[in-house]
C-alpha cells in the first residue's frame, strides 16, 4: 500500500461528521474512566468447528480477512489473507502470511492496524500490534484491566492512538521494597530508562496485596495508564498518564 493510498483509505473511513464525531468521543473516553475501544466493524465472521473441536474464527473487512485456529487456551498463528476474492476459504488461507500471534486472541482492527492479546495470560496480558500491509509488528507489550483497550483510534494524518492500563509483571515485589524492585525492572529493561524515577510507593500495593491475601514477597504488576502513538511509516511513542500504580501475580 503506498502513502497516498493508505491516507485516502483512512480519509474514507472518517469522511462522514458522525464518524469524525465518534472519533472524537472515543478519544474524550481515555480521560472518562474505561471504555470499550472503537474497532473496525468488519464485512462478516465466519465460525466453524471441527470435529477434532479446534474452532477457526474468519474476520472478513473486505482488503484483508483473518483466520484464526483456537484450541481451548491455545491458538495457532493467525493468517492474513489480502485482495478480492474467497478470503475465508481454505486455499486463500494457504496463501497467506502467517502473524507472530501464537496462544493470541484477535481483539479487532483499527485502520492499518490488527490487534491481539495473549488468550492464558497471568498477571499483565501480553499483546501486538500489527500492521495489516505486511503483518509486522509494531508494539510488543502487556497490559492490565478489562476491557484491554479503553479507546482505540486512527488520525487524519493516518497515525493509531491506543490507550490501555500498560502493565509489567516483576519478578520482585514492590511490596516488599519499592525501590531496589523498581531498580531492577528499570535495570532489566522491563521499564523505560525515563520512568527511573517514577517508582511507587510500598504502599500503593496495599489493597492488591489485601484482596488476593498475598504475602508480602509474592511478585508484582508495575501498572500505568499509557497512550501510544504509532506513526504511519514512523516512529511509535508512548506517554504515560498516570502515577505508577502497583497490582500482585495470581
Amino acid at each position: 500500500m503506498t502513502q497516498l493510498q493508505f491516507h485516502r483509505s483512512i480519509r474514507g473511513r472518517l469522511r462522514s461528521p458522525a464518524s469524525l464525531a465518534a472519533s472524537i468521543l472515543v478519544a474524550c473516553a481515555v480521560g472518562a474512566g474505561p471504555a470499550l475501544a472503537a474497532f473496525d466493524k468488519p464485512m462478516s465472521t465466519k465460525k466453524s468447528t471441527a470435529g477434532d473441536g479446534r474452532e477457526t474464527i474468519c474476520t472478513d473487512y473486505g482488503d484483508h480477512a483473518l483466520i484464526e485456529t483456537r484450541d481451548g487456551p491455545a491458538a495457532e498463528a493467525a493468517i492474513l489473507v489480502s485482495g478480492d476474492g474467497a478470503r475465508c476459504s481454505a486455499a486463500a488461507a494457504k496463501k497467506g502470511r502467517k502473524l507472530d500471534t501464537a496462544d493470541m486472541a484477535f481483539e479487532g482492527r483499527v485502520g492499518p492496524v490488527l490487534l491481539f492479546t495473549q488468550m492464558d495470560g497471568h498477571g499483565a496480558v501480553g499483546f501486538v500490534a500489527i500492521a495489516v500491509d505486511d503483518g509486522r509488528v509494531l508494539v510488543k507489550e502487556a497490559l492490565v484491566g478489562s476491557p484491554s483497550f479503553r479507546s482505540a483510534q486512527v488520525r487524519r494524518d493516518g497515525s493509531v492512538i491506543l490507550a490501555y492500563r500498560r502493565g509489567v509483571n516483576a519478578p520482585c515485589s514492590l511490596q516488599q521494597n519499592a525501590a531496589k524492585c523498581w531498580s531492577r525492572l528499570v535495570a532489566e529493561g522491563s521499564v523505560p530508562t525515563e520512568m527511573a524515577k517514577q517508582a511507587p510507593q510500598a504502599s500503593a500495593c496495599a489493597k492488591a496485596y489485601a484482596a488476593m491475601s498475598a504475602p508480602r514477597d509474592a511478585p508484582s504488576i508495575a501498572e500505568w495508564d499509557q497512550e501510544t502513538t504509532i506513526e504511519y511509516q514512523g516512529p511509535v511513542t508512548r506517554r504515560v498518564t498516570s502515577a505508577v500504580g502497583c497490582g500482585v501475580q495470581p
